[in-house]
């Protein structure tokens, strides 16, 4: 019997890796996991029961991962149309839908899925950045969900409205104020601040304290040479090392790409693809 801890994560392991369904089928018996066609089996037991969780768990790593895209989503975007909802009544959720198997999501079949996963990663994962005081790459996130937003069709309750809002609310809060007494500062208008307000609270705290605090690599403050990069994120100069994406030619720094994948496991270009600085 494998502790329920230890089989989360060799569940989420599975689930990210690929081949034919005799060498999954070996992976699964040396990680103590039931079959392809007996996870199947499992997940539609469970499929009626009031654990989604533990139903989508088994499909993400049954012969249709799709069906644990589509559960998975459905249970997020429920959630989301509650005005009460918390990170925490989502996230666990979103995080067991970022190890998913690229190729699962390619399809033209699950496009519309394709998209609504993005954004909520996109959306989400800025809550996660916020707890985790990654400050720097929060924007980014509300933006990359709201670029995919007006791109691809989708089933996310979201509004580009509702986007730009949290965008402006945490620019407000967040603005270099002018030291200068003489010079005018700025202050959030009611709508930022309440905007800002319910940010927060949905994010919540972040207990493990080992995780919290912008992540910094060696090297990161000191200037290139010969190479110079633009941040995608960004659209600044990068200082120390760089990490291009999976197009060859968009890059961010290795410190934003460490912030970006602990909170969201999807690529900033959008494509579907993971991005893996690790």
């Amino acid at each position: 019997m494998i502790p329920n801890g230890q089989q989360d994560a060799l569940i989420r392991l599975c689930a990210r890796c690929g081949g034919s369904m005799s060498e999954i089928d070996s992976l699964h018996q040396q990680a103590g996991l039931p079959s392809l066609e007996d996870c199947l089996q499992e997940a539609e037991k469970l499929k009626n029961e009031d654990d989604v969780l533990k139903c989508v768990q088994y499909y993400i790593i049954s012969s249709q991962p799709e069906m644990a895209l589509e559960i998975g989503l459905k249970f997020i975007i429920d959630k989301l149309c509650k005005d009460d909802w918390l990170l925490n009544d989502v996230y666990p959720m979103m995080s067991l839908l970022g190890c998913i198997r690229t190729d699962s999501i390619q399809h033209h079949a699950v496009a519309k899925q394709k998209s609504s996963l993005l954004i909520l990663g996109a959306y989400l994962g800025a809550f996660e950045a916020m707890r985790r005081q990654y400050f720097s790459i929060v924007v980014s996130l509300f933006s990359n969900a709201r670029f995919v937003m007006s791109r691809e069709p989708h089933d996310v309750p979201l509004t580009n409205d509702h986007i730009q809002l949290a965008i402006e609310a945490w620019h407000a809060h967040h603005l270099d104020q002018p030291k200068d007494q003489h010079t005018t500062q700025y202050h959030p208008t009611e709508a930022q601040s309440k905007m800002y307000k319910d940010l927060k609270h949905r994010a919540g705290t972040e207990t493990w304290l080992v995780g919290v605090g912008t992540d910094c690599v060696s090297g990161s403050h000191l200037p290139t040479h010969s190479d110079i990069h633009i941040s995608y994120l960004t659209n600044r100069r990068i200082d120390g090392q760089a990490f291009f994406l999976e197009d060859g030619r968009s890059v961010i720094s290795l410190s934003e790409a460490l912030m970006w994948a602990k909170v969201n496991p999807f690529s900033p270009l959008a494509s579907g693809e993971k991005i893996n600085p690790f």
